[in-house]
């Protein structure tokens, strides 16, 4: 056995294929499959199956995949670690952000931050969403990921760093709009009642973001129906669709700045219209000096929008 075997077989199981896991590794379809049984006979083990479906792991290959993951995780640390010090000219990070709040102000204000102390590092930002990058944080492709709670790995800890709330946007112009800024006996500012959302125009992000399963749970959750016209993965799409009077939406506060200028929102009248963000790391690895730092930064994040 040696480190490359655990690639092997990992890399078989991503692709579910020997042909293309061969491709992909550049070794002969033929020596691949002698290092597989190879392996099998090693530990006694059947790893694969094979059927019209493809190549797939059996409850043993899954087990040994789960294992070859954190074998190779900590022979790529240890090569993190030693380049780092040897190489001290090559500095990079890598971060994952939630694609709901890498467009927000916050995460802008943590990259600025971390630039202006190590303007000579290289970061490389991946936008998903958060069980993506979980996922990733695993695997050891990126470094450390800012993300919406709760993490669902024990493999991994957390720093909660800001409460976010789902705000509403009302279309310019619109019957929403007028009925929130016309209360009479509330102030402009008070919580806006769901119910008055029942069939507006409305836009919201594509089915299967978070934003989205928020909106569908409310409208069950009060009994209302959302007339959705427009479908969008970007806020400023959104809201630019309800400063032009077109649908009004819910986005995230982080997306605006603190300076109050721009299109009006509003906080909604609902205890679950919010989200905790969290910065993460994977436990028991090795974390260099800037990954540190942006765990540092992220956390302050907090005293500095309270």
């Amino acid at each position: 056995m040696n480190i490359n075997d655990f690639l092997y077989i990992t890399t078989i199981a991503e692709k579910g294929s020997f042909t293309s896991a061969a491709k992909e590794l550049y070794i002969a379809q033929p020596s691949l499959s002698q290092r597989v049984r190879h392996i099998e006979n090693t530990y006694e083990i059947s790893l694969f199956t094979r059927d019209a479906k493809g190549t797939r792991l059996t409850p043993e290959g899954e087990c040994f995949v789960r294992y070859a993951h954190r074998i190779l995780n900590c022979e790529k640390e240890l090569r993190k670690e030693i380049e780092d010090m040897h190489n001290v000219e090559k500095r990079s990070l890598r971060v994952g952000g939630s694609e709901q709040f890498v467009g927000s102000y916050l995460f802008e204000q943590m990259i600025i931050k971390f630039n202006d102390v190590h303007p000579d590092v290289k970061l490389e930002i991946a936008s998903h969403n958060s069980s993506v990058n979980q996922e990733l944080l695993l695997q050891g492709k990126i470094d450390i990921a800012i993300i919406y709670l709760p993490v669902r790995s024990p493999e991994l800890a957390c720093k909660e760093i800001y409460h976010d709330r789902y705000v509403l946007v009302p279309a310019v112009g619109s019957d929403l709009e007028a009925a929130i800024t016309g209360r009479k006996k509330k102030k402009a500012d008070a919580p806006v009642d769901v119910r008055l959302l029942d069939r507006c125009p409305f836009a919201t992000p594509t089915p299967g973001t978070q934003l989205y399963r928020f909106a569908t749970e409310m409208q069950d959750k009060y009994g209302i129906s959302l007339d959705i016209q427009h479908y969008g993965r970007n806020y400023s799409m959104l809201t630019s669709l309800a400063d032009a009077g077109i649908a009004s939406t819910i986005v995230l506060e982080s997306f605006f700045y603190p300076d109050g200028k721009g299109i009006p929102y509003y906080y909604l009248d609902d205890p679950d219209a919010q989200l905790h963000i969290g910065v993460v790391w994977r436990k028991d690895s090795y974390m260099n000096n800037y990954a540190s730092e942006f765990v540092s930064i992220a956390g302050d994040i907090r005293k500095d929008t309270d």
